[in-house]
């Protein structure tokens, strides 16, 4: 125990004297306490030395640390962006100087960290701030997204917006959002594309903008299978007019010109393009007097004519240029992808030739490329535009075609049949204008016209005491479908005085394939008001027999290809017995249709078809030729008919 520790050797000579005598076994334990004491001394002395070094380490780590932040906000505040950073509720951390001044945030609003109050106003500054708010709220509930976007300001300046998340360690602790002013870039970008891709003169796209366009346009026709066309039109004497009156001028004319063409083709527009589509139709200037138009995904390459035809008559008004009155026409070339060209040159080139020939045949009107398309749908814009015009004259004839009781040869009917005098071709019959009128809409003013005059002339010939037949009307599908058309029927019925049953509506068979519950709701509601219904051409389409026991029809029409070769084609013959045995069954009449011999008259007599129409016993004669045949109907006995129509005297006319 030599070296004991001083508070043990204390307190045993406190205890026991100066001189002591301890047991073997109790030295031991004085031992082994003596060495606890001993190492809490050494354990203590390095404590005490730890954290001597600890503080001294804090001390200098705070120092750098103070160093860092110093830097941190040096850079922050140095940067030309405007930096914000907040918590994951989005509560506001920290910003620099740049933030406020970009955003014109008071400073009260910040110092107090009003929140609601900052991000108000922000959205007041901001054209959509809908968007700003969207945005945010898809990134608070991302954590770990970035983002970049750009806010348009009321005021028109334009920020770059960047966002990332803050992290301590792999722990999402806020978010930190920068933004940046990029406005006067835009506006040199800007400048620099209006220079670029627009002329200067008239604000179109320029011929580089319009190949641009004109080559997209194409690879999306090329890949959705659609069809566009490429219209190319210069001025007709443009330089007659620069030299008469100078530069600045037709300067002015030019401006003018594009100022129409535009705004005309924003009302045109959607002839070229389906419901929906987003891509627009481009007007361009080329250079000079040449404009050039794209019309993308036509429905059908008549449509481009339509347009065509719509813009020469834009040039029919003059222009008011400097106090003066300027008439000026324009011809129009036409190219259409893909028959006229696939590429981008192609098409300029053609519609550019096309429009020099345009030219040559006179200027002011328009002219395709091909020039087999050119004549057709130059031919039938021409009688389309005779058609509206014979429409709004009411410029047209009825004829009329008896129908034969077939055993007793009493005229039970008369269909109505529609003819057109036109000026230059003579006499035109329904197949010629008919489709015509349809695709222009003016099948239904022709429509109301031949109902309407049918109505009047079988109530003339009541009233001049003929015996009472039904008239019958073909009604063409997009008529029957129109809104108004059981309207259209009652009114013309109560105006004529005709009595409903007087009157017969021809359908055709392609009207009542697919019959939707609007078809059958017109046509109870005609047949409960008294009006009969044919179906005409029966046997060529193919109809439903459920559809056809639900339809309130009162007859059935053979079609005129069976009848023809009743006699010879065993199959015809089997075709005309099954409509009559089908007929009979659905307790229907059977009006037989084009009857041309005897012989077809004598097959049909003994099937039993109730009526008979065609050229054996009488074509479509007019209306006093009709008259006159009603005058003989009392002359005949009915017992007669078959040998009154072997004799030279028939009902023929």
């Amino acid at each position: 125990m030599e070296k004991i520790h001083s508070l043990l050797k204390r307190q045993l000579k406190k205890l026991l004297g100066d001189s002591y005598s301890l047991p073997k076994e109790l030295q031991e334990i004085f031992k082994a306490i003596n060495n606890a004491y001993i190492q809490s001394d050494i354990d203590r002395n390095m404590l005490e030395r730890s954290l001597d070094l600890s503080s001294q380490e804090l001390l200098t780590t705070n120092t750098e640390l103070q160093k860092t932040l110093s830097l941190l906000n040096a850079t922050i505040e140095s940067t030309r962006d405007g930096i914000l950073v907040v918590d994951l509720t989005g509560k506001i951390i920290s910003y620099n100087t740049k933030f406020v001044d970009m955003w014109n945030i008071p400073a009260y609003i910040l110092d107090s960290r009003d929140d609601s109050a900052a991000l108000n106003c922000v959205l007041d500054q901001l054209s959509e701030p809908e968007i700003f708010i969207k945005k945010v709220q898809e990134l608070y509930a991302q954590p770990d997204a970035e983002s970049y976007d750009l806010l348009q300001f009321k005021d028109g300046r334009i920020f770059e917006r960047y966002s990332r998340p803050q992290r301590i360690e792999d722990k999402y602790v806020g978010r930190v959002w920068s933004f940046h002013d990029i406005t006067i870039q835009k506006r040199a970008e800007e400048q620099i594309a209006q220079m670029a891709y627009f002329d200067v003169l008239t604000n179109l796209p320029n011929r580089y903008l319009f190949k641009d366009r004109l080559n997209q346009a194409i690879l999306y026709a090329e890949k959705y299978k659609k069809l566009l066309a490429v219209i190319y039109l210069d001025l007709d004497e443009f330089k007659r007019v620069n030299d008469t009156f100078g530069h600045n001028f037709g300067d002015k004319i030019l401006q003018a010109v594009s100022d129409r063409l535009e705004k005309s083709i924003r009302k045109i527009d959607t002839l070229s393009r389906i419901e929906g589509d987003e891509l627009e139709t481009t007007v361009a200037r080329l250079g000079g007097d040449e404009f050039t138009i794209l019309l993308r995904e036509l429905k059908e390459n008549k449509d481009a004519s339509r347009v065509a035809q719509r813009i020469v008559d834009l040039f029919s008004q003059p222009f008011h240029i400097e106090n003066r009155l300027i008439f000026i026409t324009t011809s129009i070339g036409m190219a259409l992808y893909p028959n006229d060209g696939r590429d981008v040159d192609t098409l300029l080139r053609n519609a550019d030739t096309a429009m020099y020939h345009a030219k040559e045949k006179g200027r002011n009107h328009f002219q395709f490329f091909s020039e087999h398309m050119n004549i057709e749908v130059l031919e039938r814009f021409s009688m389309e535009n005779s058609l509206r015009n014979a429409a709004y004259k009411e410029d047209f004839q009825l004829y009329y075609q008896p129908q034969f009781d077939s055993s007793t040869g009493r005229i039970i009917g008369v269909e109505a049949l529609i003819r057109w005098m036109h000026p230059e071709k003579g006499m035109l019959l329904p197949d010629t204008f008919i489709p015509i009128s349809e695709d222009s809409g003016l099948i239904m003013p022709i429509g109301s016209w031949v109902i309407r005059t049918a109505c009047e002339q079988n109530k003339a010939w009541q009233i001049a005491g003929f015996p009472t037949i039904y008239v019958t009307v073909n009604i063409s599908g997009i008529q029957f479908k129109q809104k108004n058309f059981l309207e259209s029927i009652a009114q013309i019925l109560l105006d004529t005085g005709l009595e409903p049953q007087y009157l017969e509506l021809e359908l055709t068979e392609s009207i009542l394939m697919e019959p939707t519950e609007t078809t059958f709701n017109t046509l109870n509601e005609l047949k409960a008001a008294g009006v009969r219904i044919a179906i005409d051409d029966f046997g060529k389409g193919y109809s439903s027999l459920g559809y056809l026991k639900r339809l309130p029809i009162d007859t059935l029409k053979i079609d005129r290809s069976f009848v023809r070769d009743i006699i010879s084609d065993p199959d015809d013959r089997a075709i005309v017995r099954a409509i009559i045995s089908l007929a009979r069954s659905l307790n229907l009449k059977v009006i037989a249709e084009g009857v041309e011999t005897h012989e077809q008259l004598s097959y049909l007599q003994e099937q039993g078809a109730d009526g008979i129409q065609g050229f054996l016993l009488s074509e479509p004669i007019t209306l006093n030729s009709f008259t006159q045949l009603l005058k003989k109907e009392g002359q005949l006995h009915p017992h007669k008919f078959t040998e009154y129509i072997k004799t030279e005297d028939s009902f023929r006319i």
